[in-house]
């Protein structure tokens, strides 16, 4: 259904809602509304009783019997999209067998209003507003109002509408009051209350409506959205504040026989007015709306307060409504407007579709943002094919700014071209429909130089059937997918992590990167090239490590460094042209393996060429004594030397600053005549061939 056919109708006030309950909205603008209420009521002992008596002439009538009619007419008008203008006029009559007089009538109490509320659009589960009361009292024994007792009352007000435009949600609305009523009743009486030098009974302050204090008052309500029924549930409750200051006169021997309590002892709020109201309109005809609803008094209908009017155990109210609200077009209406709708062309609609893919490759880019420059909205984005398309676009020349992951943001252009044939985007210097390669006036099918046939006779014009395209290719630069590092820098010896280890890593281009270890020996690089990468370490009291990476795209490789504790005395030394080493780095047995046992020495050479960077280059020598074949120990010596070599390389030596030559055992220490003469020619020496400054 739509917004406007919801019926809205007066409450007791006259304003748009339920019977106490004003809603934060209305209807259409330039709508109205009117309605009629009656309420009844009748009941023995509610007045007058063994808990509360009242003076009577016969001692033996506790009870009273008392009976109210009473009828409201209701009238208002929606100015403007969020103003409401509404007025209410009361009559009522209350009969009491135990009341002097027995019949208390009151004819025109008055409400005057205006309601503000935010404007709503269809769909739109909130609304919110506040409306205004001027409250007119009649004066007692006749007609006309009461200036003195004029009375006012602000409300806010709060809605939430469940339902949907299209019929769909929640058939429910809900409705949210909170108010404050300045009343002024109390000073109708006061002339009465002067003469006879005390309150009125709480039969004439029910019987006239008569309140001694203001009100906060609270209401919530909840309604149900049918097509032909609109049940609904509500509470509501006032809170007397004494702003009059209203003092409570002693309890004389004649309050004390009516038992009426004051607000002043703090009754609770077992006295304080409230009452449950079930109710339901019907809508069976158009604009008209009767409604049935019940009151159950819930406080302040046992319990009587000398300042307050009592509250009604149950009252019956009946009234019918008539809406005049903004109905949909009839269906004659609505067919000749569709006929009309489908008879017009629609309007040319033009759209850019494009590919975006990796410069250089067919690889489609997926997940890519496109954007059209200069135009508001959240953009385009790619499918896992790389294509796109634009929503509808005016004839003109477009720029598509282009961004996506490992991708450098990129841009293409796109023109759009009025009255362009489906398809393609024409190429420049192109007419629309030629083909490339054409020229002007050729046919497709044609070969340059020869003549069109002639013209076949006009078509019947058809009307265009979907959108027209403009494609567009969009290639992307990629950008180097980099990769990073993640490990540890652990004791060679106890396997522990060494916490505060300086690190440096540098990549395939050259780019250093440094870091420092955590307390568990940890370290993360990233954003290294793809490609070779060594790590170099230091930390007090070790020797410095390192190690050689193959860094790869986009994934974080494992790497962990060891490094050895330095010892007391130092076993490798810078000495002229050689790193001179005090022990031999040892081999298995007629191999070029090498030995555990030799790690802390090896760690202490790579420590030496890490604090040396001046020692540009480095021939490692490999030795061997004479025992075997000259060719055997040549081969044997040159193994040795290379793998003494990849072992630097692998913990951070530059490759590059290191050369491996094997002499076998053409260079002899010492003569081979002894055990202890050839345990000193087996050896690896360290000779410095290039040095920074010399």
């Amino acid at each position: 259904m739509r917004r406007q056919s919801l019926k809205w109708h007066n409450n007791l006030y006259g304003s748009t809602g339920l019977l106490r309950i004003s809603s934060a909205d209305s209807g259409a603008p330039g709508t109205f509304r009117v309605s009629l209420m009656m309420d009844w009521f009748k009941s023995s002992g509610f007045l007058c009783n063994g808990s509360y008596p009242c003076p009577s002439s016969d001692p033996s009538k506790t009870e009273d019997k008392v009976s109210h009619f009473g009828s409201t007419a209701a009238l208002s008008v929606t100015l403007t999209r969020y103003l409401e203008a509404f007025g209410s006029v009361r009559s009522y009559a209350n009969s009491n067998d135990m009341g002097r007089p027995k019949l208390l009538q009151v004819l025109g109490d008055t409400v005057l209003g205006l309601k503000a509320f935010t404007p709503a659009d269809p769909g739109q589960v909130f609304r919110f507003g506040g409306e205004a009361h001027l409250l007119l009292v009649n004066g007692t024994g006749g007609v006309g109002l009461n200036g003195g007792g004029t009375g006012f009352r602000l409300r806010g007000l709060a809605t939430a509408d469940l339902t949907k435009p299209d019929g769909s949600g929640t058939p429910l609305r809900l409705h949210l009051n909170l108010g404050y009523r300045l009343d002024n009743t109390g000073k109708v009486v006061e002339d009465t209350e002067a003469t006879r030098q005390m309150p009125i009974t709480r039969i004439e302050r029910f019987g006239l409506g008569i309140n001694r204090t203001d009100f906060v008052e609270t209401g919530l309500g909840i309604e149900g959205v049918f097509d032909m029924v609109r049940p609904f549930l509500a509470y509501t409750m006032e809170i007397p504040v004494n702003r009059q200051d209203y003092t409570c006169p002693a309890k004389s021997p004649s309050i004390v026989a009516y038992g009426d309590n004051c607000l002043g002892y703090d009754p609770g709020v077992s006295y304080f007015p409230s009452r449950l109201t079930v109710g339901a309109r019907a809508m069976p005809w158009k604009g008209l709306a009767p409604m049935a609803a019940f009151d159950i008094g819930v406080t302040g209908k046992s319990q009587f307060m000398t300042e307050v009017a009592p509250t009604p155990p149950w009252t019956l109210w009946v009234g019918l409504g008539y809406a005049v609200d903004t109905e949909e077009a009839p269906a004659t209406v609505k067919e000749k407007t569709v006929e009309k709708i489908v008879q017009t062309p629609p309007p040319p609609q033009y759209i850019v579709r494009g590919s975006v893919h990796e410069q250089g490759t067919t690889t489609p880019v997926l997940d890519a943002i496109v954007k059209v420059t200069g135009r508001a909205g959240g953009g385009f984005t790619t499918g896992s094919d790389g294509k796109f398309e634009t929503s509808h676009l005016e004839p003109g020349t477009y720029t598509l700014s282009i961004k996506a992951d490992g991708y450098k943001e990129g841009q293409c252009t796109a023109t759009v071209i009025s009255g362009a044939p489906m398809g393609p985007a024409p190429q420049p210097g192109m007419q629309p429909g030629m083909q490339p390669g054409m020229q002007p006036g050729m046919q497709p099918g044609m070969q340059p130089g020869m003549m069109p046939p002639p013209a076949p006779a006009a078509a019947p014009a058809q009307p265009a059937s979907g959108p027209t395209y403009f494609d567009v290719d969009c290639p992307l630069e990629a950008l180097p997918k980099l990769g990073g590092i993640q490990g540890r820098v652990i004791d060679s010896e106890s396997k522990a992590g060494i916490p505060n280890a300086s690190v440096v890593v540098k990549d395939k281009t050259g780019k250093e990167f440094r870091a420092t270890t955590d307390s568990t020996g940890g370290f993360k690089v990233e954003g290294l090239a793809p490609g070779a990468a060594s790590v170099k370490t230091e930390a007090d009291k070790f020797f410095a490590g390192g190690s050689e990476v193959e860094i790869k795209s986009k994934e974080n490789v494992g790497a962990d460094v060891t490094m050895s504790a330095k010892p007391k005395v130092a076993s490798v030394a810078v000495q002229g042209k050689e790193i001179v080493i005090k022990k031999q780095i040892l081999f298995e047995k007629d191999s070029s393996q090498i030995k555990g046992e030799s790690n802390q020495l090896m760690s202490e050479i790579v420590d030496v060429f890490q604090r040396n960077p001046n020692i540009r280059k480095v021939e490692i020598q490999g030795h061997t004594d004479n025992t075997g074949t000259p060719d055997h120990n040549m081969q044997l010596s040159q193994a040795r030397a290379e793998s003494v070599r990849a072992w630097l390389t692998q913990h951070g030596i530059e490759a590059g600053r290191l050369e491996a030559k094997g002499y076998g055992q053409t260079r002899p220490r010492v003569p081979n005549v002894t055990a202890g003469n050839r345990a000193m020619n087996r050896r690896v020496q360290f000779i410095i061939t290039d040095r920074a400054g010399k």
